[in-house]
């Protein structure tokens, strides 16, 4: 996930549509993928747990080190 994710969150949330929507989905399958994946980040995100973004890879020694 990235950090544009939340922002479709929240934009789903205000205008009380599905993320899917938000971004433009147009099958079913699509849809219905992205709005799974919306609500597992939102319940990772309840759970007080830290998203993992790919620009942190930068701030993170031990994985730079781990990745070569």
């Amino acid at each position: 996930m990235t950090k544009e994710m939340n922002n479709v969150i929240a934009i789903a949330k205000e205008f009380h549509i599905r993320p899917s929507e938000v971004v433009g989905m147009t099958t079913e399958l699509g849809q219905y993928c992205f709005d799974a994946a919306a609500v597992a980040y939102i319940r990772y995100m309840e759970d007080d747990k830290t998203p993992r973004y790919p620009e942190d890879r930068e701030r993170n020694p031990g994985l730079q080190m781990l990745m070569g």
